[in-house]
C-alpha cells in the first residue's frame, strides 16, 4: 500500500466525521487496513518526512 493512497483515505474518512483508527481492523477502506497504517504513522513520526507530519 502506498503511503500516499492511505493518506489520502484517512483523510477522505476525517473529512467525512469519522475519526482515526487506533489499531489493525478497525477501519478496513477499499481493501486497505487504515489502522495498520494510522500506527505505523503514529511510531514512526520522527522518521517521517516534514510534509507527510
Amino acid at each position: 500500500m502506498s503511503w500516499q493512497r492511505s493518506c489520502r483515505l484517512v483523510l477522505a474518512h476525517t473529512k467525512a466525521g469519522g475519526v482515526l483508527p487506533a489499531g489493525a481492523g478497525e477501519l478496513i477502506v477499499r481493501g486497505e487496513d487504515l489502522g495498520v497504517w494510522a500506527a505505523g504513522q503514529r511510531a514512526g513520526w520522527d522518521g517521517l518526512a516534514p510534509a507527510q507530519q
